[in-house]
């Protein structure tokens, strides 16, 4: 099995109320109970075509979702699923481009809502700020969601505004990519965000770096009961591989 190492000082804070949530393997996150009952909302930054998690969260919870994703949309799914007919050599590609469709058509309606817009600086109508996400796309009676995002390359610009957020928030999900390039920046974002992180899970579709560490990690934030006392386990026994056909890596904390 192999290793993958993080610094000590983002060691995850001791959580004992973390469940699996969304779908499995790569659909799914730990994440704190509490974090899930707490919130009148879901915000998903990146949805792709995996909406599993957004589905558990409205099924159990009945909250208003929105998710932004200007690379995605029911028409784009379409146009994918008839130019598939052009490859009957790969007839997947038709058949998985329809079940988004369909699945998205379906699922995005009424209170889960679609932004077809990119997170970033405020630039409309391509482009949408968080802080203009929050004080004009939020349902009025949404105050406290939970959010959850993909972070790469030029993204990593909006951490700042996360941080103006936090105290709205009741969990954080992210999965942050290329954090070998950008390590000093998620060491600096964790120490200063209103919430802890009570735990991280290596992707393993992803290499490790020669300096053993992992490129794409998930990382679940919350309120830890007690600030002083670290988790230990990496792989948690409710993880699961993103990629079923590979073991997770072993985590340790012990970089400078």
């Amino acid at each position: 099995m192999p290793t993958a190492r993080l610094p000590a000082a983002i060691q995850p804070k001791f959580c004992d109320d973390l469940i699996r949530f969304g779908g499995n393997n790569d659909g799914g996150y730990l994440v704190q109970e509490k974090s899930i009952s707490g919130a009148d909302g879901l915000i998903t930054l990146g949805v792709s075509d995996d909406w599993r998690f957004e589905e558990a969260f409205s099924a159990l919870r009945q909250q208003p979702v929105i998710a932004v994703d200007g690379t995605v949309s029911a028409q784009i799914f379409w146009d994918n699923f008839i130019r598939g007919f052009g490859r009957p050599d790969k007839p997947k590609i038709a058949k998985n481009n329809f079940k988004a469709w369909l699945g998205f058509k379906r699922f995005f309606k009424g209170n889960r809502v679609h932004l077809k817009k990119m997170i970033g600086y405020n630039d409309p109508p391509k482009y949408l700020s968080l802080a203009n996400l929050f004080d004009h796309e939020m349902p009025a009676r949404m105050s406290s969601p939970l959010l959850k995002i993909d972070i790469e390359g030029w993204e990593y610009r909006i951490l700042e505004d996360i941080l103006t957020t936090d105290k709205k928030l009741t969990g954080l999900l992210v999965e942050f990519h290329d954090v070998d390039l950008h390590i000093d920046k998620i060491v600096n974002f964790i120490g200063s965000f209103n919430l802890d992180l009570l735990h991280v899970h290596v992707n393993n579709n992803a290499p490790i770096s020669p300096l053993g560490i992992p490129m794409v990690v998930e990382m679940t934030f919350g309120k830890a009961a007690d600030g002083d006392v670290l988790a230990h386990q990496f792989p948690h026994a409710l993880d699961q591989s993103c990629n079923a056909k590979k073991p997770d890596p072993v985590l340790v904390f012990d970089l400078a």
